[in-house]
């Protein structure tokens, strides 16, 4: 990838933080209902960010 920009990292950065897991209280605390954090993903599995 090279040398990456400011504006490139904190993109990747932000994405980083948007795909955790859903923390074990939020489990317990819903009874499982919320289990998956729907934007999770693997930067190896799927391509979803595209640096600009």
């Amino acid at each position: 990838m090279g040398k990456k920009t400011l504006s490139t990292k904190r993109r990747l950065a932000s994405a980083t933080k948007r795909a955790r897991a859903v923390p074990a209280w939020v489990r317990l605390r819903t009874g499982n209902e919320v289990s998956m954090n729907k934007r999770q993903r693997n930067w190896r599995r799927s391509a979803g960010v595209k640096p600009r």
